[in-house]
Order: structure tokens, then C-alpha cells, then sequence
């Protein structure tokens, strides 16, 4: 059994020492609260990859309440700054950020997220740092990177993000503001493979002979990130 991989971390804030956790710990509550009508087999919510995609890897957390203003058509973000010195984000980092196209619905005024956290994952494994998967309830749109291990990510590193048009309100401390899914790098090879199709139609037809869950049962694997 070989020795298991660790995502290190240490928050820049003693006061703040969770900010990244598992993503497990954020499903939200449309999705808790949703119900899957009686008689229907097959709904969003019972699907396992839907899920498993939310509860994947970890979470960076916004240490702080934030304040999201319109004034004269432009959004404003404020915060608690006397909070410990937290910094939170900025705008902008400079004129080429323009020529990304701006995500639909979304303002082109672009921020950053101040990451007050130092992380690392080990050499021969890679991190993929995104928008949370799946969280488009969320009043932002966060770009996203690709950090090999080894590189320990420095005290207040960025990520752009776009807020929806027009938004409005408080942003709440311990929102998920980007999601780390950590991968272990390796050489792929994408080829034709005929015969892939008609395993895809057994696949199906093995699917449908049962009521549902053919999928969780048969083939999904509990991943653990903790």
C-alpha cells in the first residue's frame, strides 16, 4: 500500500484556520432540500455523478462577509477590513484581463480572490483550482488554473472572478469561492476504439433493467477527501 497523498495547508489568518476544507462539508441546501418526486425514477437528484462532483476535493472558503454594491451600473464590493487585516480581493490586475471574454451573465468588471492560505500538493500530482462544481447559485463566476505539486502556493495568490449582473447583497463568510481537485499526473493517449459503442448500448440496456442505482451499484467507488 503506498503512502496515501496529502493536500497541506496553512491559513495566513490564526483566526481563519479552516479555510480549506472538504468539499463534503458544503453541499447546499437546494441540493439537501430538493425531493425526488414519488414514481420517478430517474431525477437530478438521485444521480451519483451530479453529486460526486460537488463533493470531490476541497473547497477554499471567503473568510469574511462581504458587501456587494451597484452604483451608477458598476459593481462594488466592500468589506470589515479592521477584521485582522484580512485581504480579500482587488480588481482588475491589469488591462489584458479585457480580452477574456466575459462569462455570460456576468459583468465584465473582473476581481480577484486573495487566497490567505499556503498550499501544497506533493510532486507527481497536480491541482485543479475552479469555480465550485455545480454551485451556479453562487453570485460570482471564478476562472479557473492548473498548480503542479511540489510548488507551495504563496500567501495571497489570485484568482479571477466576475460577478453575476446586477447582483446585489452579502456574499457570506465561509462561501465557497473555488474548488481544489487534486489528480495525479500521468502520460494519456486519446484513439478511435471501435466496439466502444455497442458496449455503451449493453451498458445502457443493463442500466434500465433495474428500478435505478444501476450505476452506484455496479460501477461507483467511494472516493475519500478529508
Amino acid at each position: 500500500m503506498g503512502k496515501k497523498p496529502i493536500l497541506k495547508f496553512e491559513s495566513v489568518h490564526e483566526a481563519y484556520p479552516d479555510i480549506i476544507v472538504p468539499a463534503k462539508k458544503n453541499v447546499p441546501q437546494w441540493y439537501k432540500d430538493e425531493k425526488v418526486p414519488e414514481g420517478m425514477r430517474k431525477t437530478w437528484k438521485n444521480c451519483v455523478p451530479f453529486l460526486e462532483s460537488m463533493v470531490t476535493g476541497y473547497n477554499v472558503l471567503l473568510p469574511v462577509d462581504i458587501m456587494v454594491k451597484q452604483i451608477n451600473g458598476k459593481p462594488f464590493i466592500d468589506w470589515n477590513q479592521s477584521n485582522h487585516g484580512v485581504r480579500v480581493l482587488g480588481s482588475k490586475l491589469n488591462e489584458s484581463i479585457d480580452r477574456i471574454p466575459t462569462p455570460a451573465g456576468c459583468h465584465k468588471d473582473s476581481f480577484y480572490w486573495h487566497f490567505p492560505v499556503c498550499f501544497e500538493v506533493p510532486v507527481g500530482y497536480s491541482c485543479l483550482i475552479t469555480h465550485p462544481l455545480n454551485r451556479f447559485d453562487l453570485p460570482f463566476q471564478s476562472l479557473s488554473v492548473v498548480m503542479d505539486g511540489g510548488y507551495t502556493l504563496t500567501p495571497y495568490a489570485f484568482v479571477t472572478f466576475f460577478l453575476h449582473e446586477g447582483f446585489e447583497g452579502i456574499i457570506p463568510q465561509g462561501t465557497p469561492i473555488a474548488h481544489i481537485i487534486p489528480y495525479k499526473n500521468d502520460t494519456w493517449t486519446a484513439e478511435q476504439t471501435p466496439g466502444l459503442v455497442a458496449k455503451g448500448e449493453l451498458t445502457r440496456m443493463k442500466s434500465t433493467s433495474v428500478y435505478s442505482g444501476w450505476y452506484k451499484k455496479t460501477w461507483w467507488t467511494k472516493k475519500h477527501y478529508n
